[in-house]
């Protein structure tokens, strides 16, 4: 069991420190304050409202100019997990915490990120980070594997560099494509590559004032650019970090 508490003072003249909060956990069936500030941990029964009145007030309070010497005029619990039986059986089932509904990533959801994945690497990243987020996926589904391969078709069409090269791409695959599969792949086909300066985007790079602006750039595009486009980003960004220099050198 652990929980978060926040202790208050409006008689303070300390704005910036009038509220604090502290957590409650349980350990070997012992409770425990903790203060981050102080970095100290407090022997409590948290959970009983006297016990973490007195705590709070004659043993946490007394770092705090602030709040010592009964200054307190408000604590209050601001979340409480429980995770063992014997903390939860006087709780009414209806006021129990009920477990959040298990949500898989649909097919509405996958289209969006063949929409936006510039290549199989970074697809596949946005999943993870919707499966990081608690999101589900039924990588056996039908669903899914028709978007992986429509991702892997749609990564070698960006790679194709004329139009002539994805029509022979489109040719070599459309038969095992589903009907539904086909049209969105020949849309890819059809397409208009964008230029090589829109896709590594030199223009946002011109635009950015710090060497140390450009390097953050270069990182947020790690995941979204090939190894070959990578390698030619971070040979432009190079440079134009080599022409800063040399305008300082100038300017002294």
């Amino acid at each position: 069991m652990c929980g978060s508490i926040t202790i208050s003072s409006s008689t303070t003249t300390k704005e910036n420190h009038r509220i604090h909060a502290i957590a409650g956990f349980v350990c070997n069936n012992q409770g425990f304050l903790y203060d981050s500030n102080q970095r100290k941990i407090f022997t409590c029964k948290w959970w009983d409202v006297n016990d973490l009145h007195k705590v709070v007030k004659t043993e946490v309070a007394s770092y705090y100019p602030q709040f010592r010497n009964n200054q307190i005029n408000a604590i209050q619990y601001n979340f409480i997990i429980f995770s063992r039986d014997e903390f939860t059986r006087g709780i009414a089932p209806a006021c129990r915490l009920r477990t959040r509904p298990i949500v898989y990533i649909n097919k509405a959801a996958l289209n969006s990120i063949l929409n936006k994945a510039t290549n199989v690497t970074n697809g596949l990243a946005m999943i993870k980070n919707l499966t990081n987020a608690g999101y589900k996926l039924n990588q056996k589904s039908t669903v899914y594997r028709d978007f992986h391969q429509k991702l892997v078709i749609k990564e070698e069409m960006l790679r194709a560099k004329t139009l002539a090269q994805r029509k022979a791409i489109y040719s070599r695959v459309w038969r095992s494509l589903p009907a539904a599969n086909r049209k969105i792949i020949a849309q890819y086909r059809n397409a208009k590559p964008a230029s090589i300066t829109t896709v590594l985007g030199f223009n946002a790079v011109n635009k950015l004032k710090t060497m140390k602006a450009r390097k953050e750039y270069l990182q947020s595009k790690k995941k979204n650019l090939s190894a070959e486009n990578l390698k030619r980003l971070r040979n432009y960004i190079a440079a134009k970090n080599q022409a800063a220099r040399e305008a300082r050198k100038i300017k002294r």
